[in-house]
């Protein structure tokens, strides 16, 4: 299974120590990488981010996403 940061990376959105950016802020996520992203995480993770999910609070850092996508495994 491929790492959040691996998704990135192929998405040409990964920069260097990303993990400590506000990806919304730092123009990293628009809306349209927001929504391939979301593709690429429920494909890869076999889950299905609801759109009320789909907030900038949600997507705003690494964790954030990462926090999203653990709670949409629990389900």
């Amino acid at each position: 299974m491929r790492t959040l940061m691996d998704i990135l990376d192929e998405m040409d959105l990964y920069e260097e120590n990303i993990d400590k950016m506000d990806l919304v802020e730092e123009g990293i996520l628009d809306s349209y990488s927001l929504v391939a992203l979301v593709g690429e995480i429920n494909a890869e993770y076999k889950i299905t981010i609801p759109l009320w999910e789909i907030t900038p609070d949600n997507f705003r850092t690494i964790e954030s996403i990462e926090t999203l996508i653990n709670k949409q495994k629990e389900k």
